[in-house]
């Protein structure tokens, strides 16, 4: 935690820094203080290694729930066409320039989503 509140602080900006200085207050405060004295070193490449995979978790699920939104206005767009009684090539046509996508791309969604609308 105390890493997490100093990279904040620092405006996430040299996690070396934000590591070394939580592992002094701990030092200070006495939390595995002997094990950080002895360890130092070790703990600062394990807690780089541990931070930048959940930072890296944290944009990998940012990056998915973009996408899930994206694909949810592109499937309400198709449903849209087909409620108006437009053809899928005019759908396929629209998504593709507005989600700047391939026709191919385009055409997956089509036949996705074209027959789950009733």
């Amino acid at each position: 935690d105390y890493v997490r509140e100093n990279h904040r602080v620092n405006g996430y900006e040299n996690l070396e820094h934000s590591i070394e200085t939580a592992i002094d207050r701990c030092i200070e405060e006495n939390v595995l203080r002997k094990f950080l004295m002895e360890h130092r070193s070790e703990v600062v490449k394990v807690m780089r290694l541990d931070y930048t995979f959940d930072r890296q978790l944290t944009l990998e699920r940012e990056d998915s729930r973009a996408e899930g939104r994206a694909e949810g206005r592109i499937e309400g767009e198709i449903m849209t066409f087909k409620y108006l009684g437009k053809s899928k090539e005019e759908a396929k046509d629209y998504i593709a320039k507005k989600y700047n996508l391939t026709e191919k791309e385009a055409l997956e969604y089509i036949e996705k989503y074209w027959d789950s609308v009733e």
